[in-house]
């Protein structure tokens, strides 16, 4: 039988061996964790360089032009008010706004070809439109009839209508500072003396049992700041 000694001593021995194996597993864990900080990390790094990486877009073009294009069922025998035909339109600006974005551009001095860091003032959305072309009314055996009928000419008027939207992404031009460019579309106004149709622009076309509508919406230029 072992004696009061010697069992005191293998307990001894055995709380060393457990403090031992308890370091090594708390060291096997610090390493762990410095092998996953060390991967996070690079990870994180290669995010970084990726956005840094990431090319701003070029300057301009400049284009305050949007074109639009709508088909107008006009079946049958119905026939144009007006030659050539005058077409109107009302649309709707609530959909656009203005953004600054940092592009760049190259300058050339001498030999030497230098990329310059601008900013663009773009316009985005969209503009939806109804545009409309009036009927002529002819009366008679084998005419065309209105109702309710009216015995003024300007009541009886009946226009064949179409609908659409035109998309929105110009750039309307090009600013040396952000402030500026800020500024500048801040202070932009989108209704109907800042956004027009020029008249030079917007026709319509009959081509069978379709009227064809064209045009162009001219965006604002920048406000001088």
């Amino acid at each position: 039988m072992k004696n009061l000694q010697e069992i005191m001593n293998e307990m001894n021995n055995l709380s060393e061996q457990i403090a031992v194996t308890l370091n090594e597993e708390e060291v096997k864990d610090e390493e762990i964790k410095e092998v996953a900080y060390e991967e996070v990390a690079n990870e994180e790094v290669v995010s970084e360089e990726v956005v840094l990486l990431a090319a701003p877009p070029a300057c301009g073009p400049v284009n305050r032009n949007v074109t639009f294009c709508a088909a107008v069922n006009l079946p049958g025998k119905f026939v144009p008010a007006t030659t050539p035909i005058v077409p109107r339109i009302i649309y709707d600006l609530s959909c656009l706004k203005c953004i600054v974005e940092r592009c760049t551009t190259n300058v050339t001095v001498g030999s030497t070809t230098c990329p310059v860091t601008l900013f663009n003032v773009r316009v985005v959305g969209c503009i939806p439109f109804i545009v409309n072309v009036p009927v002529l009314f002819a009366p008679g055996p084998g005419g065309t009839c209105v109702i309710p009928f009216s015995a003024t000419p300007s009541e009886r008027t009946v226009s064949a209508c179409a609908n659409g939207s035109v998309c929105v992404d110009n750039v309307i031009c090009v600013k040396c500072n952000e402030n500026d460019a800020i500024a500048a579309c801040n202070a932009l106004i989108f209704n109907c003396d800042t956004v027009t149709v020029p008249a030079a622009s917007f026709v319509a076309t009959r081509d069978n049992c379709v009227v064809k509508v064209t045009g162009t919406f001219l965006l604002p230029n920048c406000p001088a700041i």
